[in-house]
């Protein structure tokens, strides 16, 4: 996902940026509330941007692969999601009916065997190179 970043830079338009960071701030707050934590907006918000710009894009980029390369999910591998999701339910067929007839939550799953199947497919096609690096110099990264 990195090189793809580097290798695309696009102009993210401001509406989807603010909206990721709207979606990541509630999350937070969210949490903080359930764990009865104070939060600061103006920190939050710039902890968060970053993170909201990089879904943006990466999102637009994924995107543009499966629409040039005309992607669909693969009906098996939903079909294997949705039960792998329902395995940890008592009633796991109940969970899996829940998803097949909720567009919305079906939809879901769809994005997330796509983007699996799109990363699946660019790591096929990449060209990797192994580079020895020494340990510390690896958690010293950013």
């Amino acid at each position: 996902m990195d090189v793809l970043m580097q290798k695309n830079t696009l102009n993210l338009p401001a509406t989807l940026v603010q909206e990721q960071l709207k979606e990541l701030l509630a999350a937070h707050h969210e949490s903080a509330k359930a764990a009865g934590q104070q939060v600061d907006d103006a920190a939050l918000t710039a902890r968060y941007e970053g993170v909201a710009r990089r879904r943006v894009a990466l999102g637009l980029i994924l995107n543009k692969f499966i629409e040039l390369n005309q992607m669909k999910a693969d009906p098996k591998k939903v079909r294997a999601a949705v039960e792998d999701l329902a395995e940890s339910y008592e009633q796991p067929e109940q969970v899996v009916h829940w998803y097949y007839s909720n567009e919305k939550h079906l939809r879901e799953v769809e994005n997330l065997v796509l983007e699996d199947q799109v990363i699946e497919w660019i790591l096929h096609r990449a060209q990797v190179t192994e580079e020895a690096v020494a340990f510390h110099d690896l958690v010293q990264q950013p």
